[in-house]
């Protein structure tokens, strides 16, 4: 689990990643209420075997790139239970 945020916060809760490069965020972000914002002109996860986000909204900005990789296989890092490993990746409403 990379970030938790409880299921009780209050709907739009703000979380944001601000770092300008983050290579590797392998594993869970569980924001279910919550909004994820990337900041602007950042780079985040381009090297990480897999990134799975649940979040209300997430936002990335100007020029900012959010990589999610399904390369379930090539690391320890649990994977949630219901993300197929042959799955590819999704975004679902």
């Amino acid at each position: 689990m990379l970030f938790f945020a409880d299921r009780a916060q209050p709907d739009g809760t703000a979380h944001k990643i601000s770092c300008s490069l983050i290579l590797n965020l392998t594993g869970t972000i569980y924001l279910p209420t919550g909004d994820l914002t990337v900041a602007p002109n950042a780079a985040v996860a381009g090297k990480s075997a897999y990134t799975a986000i649940v979040a209300e909204r997430i936002r990335v900005n100007n020029s900012s790139v959010l990589t999610l990789n399904s390369n379930y296989a090539t690391t320890a890092v649990p994977v949630p239970e219901g993300i197929n490993s042959a799955a590819k990746v999704i975004l679902s409403n």
